[in-house]
């Protein structure tokens, strides 16, 4: 089901901002300027998708329901869009036309919001009658049921949204062994109180790494010539972004103790460790809703895109800004340097937790892209317990 309700709500991402573009109908438009994008969100509670409208300086949040669940399963998703304007100006909900029993649920909540004291809650609610329209991003396959009457005034939306982040998780070159040593740094300081990854994580960790302590990808000693500060906030961001550690304290998360158990009961070079680290990135980082756009921007790619991967990236990125799916760059930002993208290391993470098809050493193939291995991801997703 997690893979499932991640590709609808995807999807569901993609149908809402196709409207609000200016080349949109605009039907969801409600108190949004045309100038809206998809940007990131750390910390709890955790919306499916958010986004900024950078005219208006907001932000909202939505939830997104699958099919064929409980009443109260999706009365429930009503409370956690109204509660969602704790931390972003607006709150949104996406619930099918009927519950698993039959029942007109998406109607109920319509009638239930229309309430005099419900009405100018800053929450709106959507309904799609068919998931396989929906999963093909048919304009018609949502519907806006109760829309949000009036703009929010007074209201400073959460630090921790990302009006410069993009909603899948970052990377750089963190190898499975750096992971696991973080994991183990984190477990062991985890009685001390305050922000243990800087006080203590990070040091400790900076003593291995600038010592040739830690490991590369391919086992080798890392060497390093640069400062602790240009590594610092590269090691930390992936791990909670994966939901590992906590980003305000660095303690270790429940999923942090699930992967750090693997990695000791298989060791950090295993099969087992690098596919729960894949299976992590595709879930929790929200790869797999890349990936799934990288592929459909492949079917259309033009033929200078598949020459190089920097082209192919540029493109990508270009493809990806056009729909609204990337955050809004600042004034005088460029795409020429790989710095100055949002597409960056991705496919050589995907490429060492051996989600891509590779020829020789080589995972990107002129002509084709990355050729991404399918069935494993499936696979990894199929075993993915959450949701």
């Amino acid at each position: 089901m997690g893979a499932l309700h991640d590709n609808l709500a995807s999807s569901a991402c993609s149908v809402i901002l196709e409207d609000l573009m200016d080349s949109g109908p605009g039907k969801f438009r409600q108190i949004f300027s045309s100038d809206v994008r998809r940007v990131g969100y750390t910390g709890w509670p955790e919306p499916d998708f958010v986004l900024n409208d950078y005219s208006n300086n907001s932000s909202i949040a939505l939830e997104f329901k699958p099919p064929k669940q409980t009443k109260r399963e999706y009365v429930t998703g009503l409370g956690q869009a109204a509660a969602y304007t704790y931390r972003f100006n607006y709150g949104g909900l996406i619930v099918p036309e009927l519950s698993d029993d039959g029942f007109p649920i998406a109607d109920y909540l319509k009638d239930v919001s229309a309430q005099p004291e419900f009405n100018y809650v800053p929450v709106c609610i959507f309904k799609y009658r068919n998931e396989d329209n929906l999963l093909n991003k048919i304009p018609n396959s949502l519907e806006l049921i109760k829309p949000i009457y009036g703009v929010r005034s007074g209201f400073t939306p959460s630090s921790s949204i990302g009006n410069e982040r993009v909603f899948w998780a970052w990377w750089r070159d963190n190898s499975q062994y750096e992971i696991f040593d973080l994991l183990v740094l984190s477990d062991k300081y985890r009685s001390q109180s305050a922000d243990i990854y800087t006080d203590f994580v990070w040091p400790e960790f900076w003593k291995m790494l600038s010592s040739s302590k830690t490991k590369d990808w391919e086992g080798n000693n890392r060497q390093i010539t640069s400062s602790p500060s240009s590594h610092k906030q590269n090691y930390k961001i992936p791990l909670f972004h994966l939901g590992l550690i906590s980003e305000a304290s660095g303690e270790l998360t429940e999923g942090g103790y699930d992967l750090l158990k693997v990695g000791k009961i298989n060791g950090p070079n295993s099969s087992s460790f690098k596919d729960e680290i894949a299976k992590r990135v595709l879930i929790d980082g929200r790869h797999l809703e890349l990936i799934q756009y990288l592929i459909e921007y492949t079917q259309t790619a033009d033929a200078l895109s598949l020459t190089s991967s920097q082209n192919y990236a540029k493109g990508f990125e270009g493809w990806l800004d056009k729909r609204g799916l990337i955050p809004k760059r600042k004034p005088g930002r460029t795409t020429t340097s790989a710095k100055n993208s949002f597409i960056r290391d991705e496919p050589k993470l995907w490429n060492k937790l051996g989600l891509l098809l590779t020829q020789g050493n080589k995972y990107f193939l002129a002509d084709k892209g990355y050729n991404i291995d399918l069935s494993k991801i499936i696979r990894l997703c199929l075993s993915n317990s959450d949701e």
